[in-house]
């Protein structure tokens, strides 16, 4: 690896999560984030590839490469999550660990690009598309992100429906009833 950058916004959020997070917590995610990166170093190596640069900022780390084919760029994409998810077997020893490793594996396994996901994706549309068609594997890769993220839209307002609301109404309902006062109506009703 020729250079490693440092965004000064990752040193800010890196400051705000300092203030607002439990140290452990905090230094469970950065471990988790720091071997997600290594995982997909590796498979760059693995690959024959070399590690030109790794810039982290705010919005996550990127790490530019020498070529690498469709293949070994969706191996490469995927090493990172699988990575994650494999720190998971860990959660009887680092219950806090494993849990910041699962959420960002599952996360970067959303095929949204430019996420893990959704490199592996373009990868794959780029390997299945005739060779005239492979400009428009960044379009469809496009499309499937949007699609996506306006399912996980729907699917966010549906449950904060059906879950959070009734699950509020019932906490108030108990309060309430701790506090020796009725349910107003509208709480009698959400639980029925």
């Amino acid at each position: 690896m020729r250079r490693l950058q440092i965004d000064s916004t990752a040193c800010i959020l890196w400051a705000l999560s300092v203030l607002i997070v439990p140290f452990r917590w905090l230094i469970s995610a950065l471990t988790a984030a720091v071997i997600h990166e290594l995982c997909h170093i590796l498979a760059i190596r693995l690959a024959g590839s070399t590690v030109r640069a790794v810039r982290i900022g705010f919005f996550g780390t990127v790490i530019t490469t020498g070529p690498l084919t469709d293949l070994q760029e969706g191996f490469c994409a995927l090493a990172g999550p699988v990575g994650s998810l494999l720190m998971a077997l860990l959660a009887r020893r680092f219950p806090v660990l494993a849990f910041c490793a699962l959420v960002q594996g599952v996360f970067n396994l959303l095929p949204v690009y430019p996420m893990d996901g959704g490199r592996a994706v373009l990868a794959l549309l780029k390997r299945w598309l005739p060779e005239s068609k492979k400009t428009d594997a960044v379009v469809w890769a496009e499309r499937i992100s949007v699609i996506l993220m306006g399912v996980l839209c729907v699917l966010c307002a549906v449950v904060t429906d059906l879950v959070i609301l009734p699950l509020l109404a019932m906490i108030s309902a108990a309060y309430r009833l701790m506090a020796g006062k009725k349910p107003c109506k509208r709480t009698r009703q959400a639980l029925q």
